[in-house]
């Protein structure tokens, strides 16, 4: 009689094990061999909800950053005048964050987005200094296919 209420004790503990920490593998003394066995435990969707939630990253903060980064865009260009001294280098600086958390954002890869938005400052940078027009955007555009080719 012990023997069985010891067999269903250790049941109830191993499952009690199993359920407690479902992603661990745990050493769990077996009942009938009176050894320890590794026992692999199997997710649920319950735990398959919880791992992914837990791995994900959260967009709040960067989303907040983005909109906070656009509203300062925003009043820099409708309130500092250009001919300050690091007006146009500031602008170009705050363009560039603006638009690589934008595309970092959307994207959901800040790889690609830090060179979208290299690319497209540059363009900016070139039609400043008036040399940028449509076969430097495609040559800039060539660099980036390239490049992406290369590294995938």
């Amino acid at each position: 009689m012990n023997l069985q209420k010891a067999k269903k004790k250790t049941r109830l503990n191993l499952r009690s094990l199993i359920f407690l920490h479902p992603l661990k593998r745990v050493r769990v003394k077996n009942a009938h061999t009176n050894t320890f066995v590794k026992h692999q435990k199997k997710l649920t969707n319950k735990t398959d909800r919880f791992e992914k939630v837990r791995r994900r990253k959260n967009f709040f903060p960067s989303l907040l950053i983005n909109i906070i980064l656009w509203v300062m865009w925003i009043t820099f260009v409708y309130s500092v005048e250009p001919d300050t001294i690091l007006a146009i280098p500031l602008f170009f600086v705050l363009t560039f964050l603006c638009l690589l958390f934008t595309i970092s954002f959307l994207l959901i890869n800040t790889q690609r987005g830090v060179l979208i938005s290299t690319i497209i400052v540059v363009f900016l940078v070139l039609r400043y200094l008036g040399v940028g027009n449509l076969l430097n955007l495609l040559l800039l555009t060539g660099l980036y296919i390239t490049y992406e080719l290369y590294v995938n």
